[in-house]
């Protein structure tokens, strides 16, 4: 009986940190996608400026033709 129930705490707890393990996984996942759309944004936003400037310039150009 003594036994048993240490092979069933046992197990318990190995499936519990399985559980965890699983969850922490999933975890830096979702935080992983999150910095790579916060870096995407901010590269789109860095070079804004720079397109909005040159597609001032093709527009002066065309006027100009």
């Amino acid at each position: 009986v003594f036994f048993r129930d240490v092979v069933s705490h046992n197990r318990d707890f190995l499936e519990a940190q399985s559980m965890k393990g699983m969850w922490i996984e999933v975890e830096w996942k979702l935080l992983y996608s999150k910095i790579e759309r916060a870096q995407a944004r901010l590269e789109r936003t860095e070079f804004q400026p720079t397109l909005l400037f040159f597609q001032l310039e093709d527009r002066k150009r065309e006027r100009e033709e």
